[in-house]
C-alpha cells in the first residue's frame, strides 16, 4: 500500500537505522552467514551483539556446494543471545539461495514465537533462474508475519544503478 513507502538512500543505510531503532545496545541481531559484509558492521559499529548463524553447507550428488538452514540452531541462537531483530537475505548474498516457501515459513514462525523482528533484505529478488522464484517476505501466508516486518528493495542490482543511491522500504 502507498503508506507503507519509505525513500531511504541505501538499502545498507536503512540497515543501520533499523539496527539502531529496534535492537538496544548489547541486544542481538541475527543472520545467516556467509552473508554481505556490511550486515556484519552494521550490527557491530552500532554496538549490538552479532549473532552468527551459519548456514550449512553441503554438496549435492554433482559435487555442486548447497547452502541450507539448521532451524533448530536458529532458533536457539534466538532465544539464548536476547536477538530483536533478524536481518533476512533473500536470495541469499553471497550464497545465491532462493529461499523456499516452506523455509520462509518455518524462519518466520521462529522470528514470531520469539518476538523478533525481522528486516528482509530483497534487493537481489530480480536475480533468479530456472524455476528458483523468489518470494517476498511481504506476501507470506497472506501478509501473516506484516506487523513484525520491514522490507528493503532497489532498482540498483537489477539495473546496476547502485551509484545514484536510491531504496525503498515497505513497512506495513
Amino acid at each position: 500500500e502507498k503508506d507503507w513507502i519509505l525513500c531511504t538512500p541505501s538499502v545498507v543505510s536503512a540497515i543501520y537505522v533499523a539496527i539502531k531503532a529496534f535492537a538496544k545496545e548489547n541486544e542481538g541481531v541475527i543472520t545467516f552467514t556467509p552473508v554481505y559484509f556490511p550486515f556484519y558492521s552494521s550490527i557491530t559499529s552500532n554496538n549490538r551483539k552479532l549473532v552468527d548463524c551459519g548456514l550449512v553447507e553441503s554438496k549435492n550428488e554433482n559435487g555442486e556446494v548447497k547452502y541450507s538452514i539448521d532451524f533448530e540452531k536458529f532458533e536457539n541462537e534466538i532465544a539464548n543471545n536476547d536477538v530483536k531483530l533478524y536481518i533476512h537475505c533473500s536470495p541469499h548474498n553471497p550464497v545465491g539461495r532462493v529461499w523456499t516457501l516452506e523455509e520462509q515459513k518455518r524462519v518466520f514462525e521462529i522470528c514470531e514465537k520469539h518476538n523478533v523482528l525481522v528486516l528482509s533484505d530483497e534487493i537481489h529478488q530480480d536475480f533468479t533462474y530456472d524455476k528458483n522464484k523468489q518470494i517476498s517476505a511481504l506476501s507470506l501466508e497472506n501478509g501473516k508475519y506484516n506487523s513484525r516486518l520491514i522490507v528493503a528493495n532497489s532498482g540498483s542490482k537489477t539495473f546496476n544503478l547502485a551509484s545514484l543511491v536510491h531504496a525503498t522500504l515497505l513497512i506495513p
